[in-house]
């Protein structure tokens, strides 16, 4: 039986990438709470970046925040 792709509203999008911006908590910390993929956070900070909805300089490059 073949997985469902999840599909996630742009307001979760919008919050998921405000709450990786403003928190003190890592991204995998985030994705693991909100039971998202890392790489799906990571393509929705990039777009949202490119499209203006958060400012650059908020934005967290995930190789900064990267727990091991």
């Amino acid at each position: 039986m073949k997985n469902k792709k999840k599909v996630f509203s742009e307001e979760f999008k919008r919050k998921a990438v405000n709450l990786s911006n403003n928190s003190q908590k890592s991204l995998q910390e985030i994705v693991d709470e909100l039971g998202i993929g890392f790489t799906n956070l990571c393509k929705w900070q990039n777009q949202y970046l490119q499209h203006g909805v958060i400012k650059p300089e908020s934005y967290k490059k995930p190789k900064d925040h990267e727990t091991i």
